[in-house]
């Protein structure tokens, strides 16, 4: 993306600048946002109430039938390929929107362009970049849980502006990875401070929003703890997380949270090439008159 130069927060910020920038994104952005992520939510928790269920209507049969067990894991393993993929569709699009400087573009040609040019390698890298998350993880457990936690920091942080590599500079998902590596270790400690504090305040508003969103529930709740093996064996406890009205306010939740990682995947890696196009200009100045 030869025009990024050119995007209105390709600058040099710090943490003040990066929320107000953040700002300014979602009031000129987020009723799209929103509006796209609120359809993938909808659809991945309608496939996910027909995936599951089949099986999770009586709870106390399938643990007395081991049998169910195989089809109800086959499910589950669909259902999470399914996602991956509708997320990462969903996270090249939107990222490339908010990207884009040619006005010419429609939503739709972006949606296009997104799912020739960027979906398979920032799918690629995804699954990639989770192994690595995964192995970093596991190997920071044996260094007590204080090694896991900064695994699990650090390489979120490395891995935050994915997308916005895939969508800009193009390149092949491993050469995507080593980017993501290159390019936030040339401002490691403060990414990893934003980085933070964004995981923090999400999660924060998602266990409210979360909390808000289970009150239609909180009397069927309350039977279900009440008399927890009459709902296992009546199939009340997955319906009462399963209904229509509980399946909207689930989606308006996931999609009010999801534009999150976008919008602070490019403020951060804009942040993050401005401060590196500056040394590569500066170093071909001082070639240049020398």
């Amino acid at each position: 993306m030869e025009n990024y130069r050119n995007h209105p927060f390709y600058q040099e910020m710090n943490i003040d600048h990066l929320f107000l920038n953040a700002w300014e994104m979602i009031k000129k952005h987020y009723g799209w946002l929103f509006f796209y992520s609120f359809i993938l939510m909808v659809i991945m928790n309608l496939l996910s109430s027909s995936f599951l269920s089949g099986y999770m209507q009586d709870l106390s049969t399938l643990a007395s039938d081991p049998g169910q067990v195989g089809p109800l894991l086959g499910n589950m393993f669909l259902f999470l390929l399914i996602s991956i993929v509708g997320n990462t569709i969903l996270s090249a699009f939107l990222t490339h929107l908010l990207m884009n400087q040619d006005a010419s573009k429609n939503h739709m040609s972006l949606l296009g362009e997104s799912l020739v040019r960027y979906f398979i390698p920032l799918l690629v890298a995804t699954i990639v970049a989770g192994i690595i998350f995964t192995l970093g993880t596991i190997f920071g457990i044996f260094l007590l849980i204080v090694g896991a936690l900064f695994a699990i920091i650090y390489f979120a942080t490395i891995f935050f502006p994915i997308s916005a590599i895939v969508v800009n500079e193009g390149s092949d998902p491993f050469k995507t990875i080593a980017r993501c590596f290159k390019l936030v270790h040339t401002d490691l400690w403060k990414i990893l401070g934003w980085v933070l504090l964004i995981l923090v305040i999400y999660l924060v508003v998602s266990f409210i929003l979360g909390a808000i969103t289970m009150i239609p529930s909180a009397s069927s709740f309350f039977e279900i703890m009440s008399q927890p093996e009459e709902a296992l064996s009546s199939g009340s406890l997955f319906e009462s997380f399963n209904s229509p009205i509980q399946i909207l306010l689930n989606s308006i939740t996931n999609a009010a949270l999801f534009p999150v990682f976008p919008i602070f995947s490019v403020l951060i890696y804009l942040h993050l090439k401005h401060g590196e196009d500056q040394l590569q200009d500066h170093s071909e100045l001082m070639n240049h008159l020398t």
